[in-house]
């Protein structure tokens, strides 16, 4: 499975390790967050103290804002902050859903504004990383393509010249 290729069973995708922990990890001590999320495009790519499925079940009510700036929903108890990842020149590349601390209080204005400050550097870090998986997934089809070529090749020769072995 590629960088954030789309899994067939459950919508998730797979970011590099090292995005995973210096994404959420790094927010959810940050902030102090009790759990965390990332969604690319319309896939969960990561999930911290939260079960993936459950992020599932959340996002099937979730309608997301097409506002800019942080979406907070102060009623809902599981993932109230939802923080748009915009990349100059993509648009909206995804999400980051965060919990409330873990005493269930929400976050003040400079944890706001903390978090509202990385969705950039993030929705970049996403953008490169989707353009390069498009990048190695061309290169893999065309490599895949030119052995099959190469092989009709050899096949063709091979009943040219019975005698010659080819590797």
């Amino acid at each position: 499975m590629g960088l954030f290729s789309r899994s067939n069973s459950n919508a998730t995708v797979t970011p590099p390790e090292p995005t995973k922990p210096a994404t959420l990890d790094g927010l959810i001590e940050g902030v102090r967050t009790c759990r965390a999320a990332l969604v690319v495009g319309d896939a969960l790519v990561d999930a911290r103290e939260i079960p993936p499925r459950e992020v599932d079940e959340w996002r099937r009510d979730w309608d997301p804002s097409a506002r800019d700036g942080i979406d907070c929903d102060p009623s809902d108890p599981l993932l109230p902050y939802r923080v748009p990842l915009e990349a100059e020149g993509h648009g909206r590349v995804g999400w980051l859903l965060l919990g409330p601390r873990p005493d269930g209080s929400l976050f003040g204005k400079a944890e706001r504004d903390a978090i509202g400050d990385i969705a950039e550097p993030v929705a970049r870090a996403v953008q490169v990383a989707l353009i390069r998986e498009e990048r190695e997934t061309a290169y893999r089809r065309d490599i895949q393509s030119m052995k099959r070529r190469m092989q009709v090749v050899e096949e063709r020769l091979a009943r040219l010249l019975p005698n010659t072995h080819s590797s």
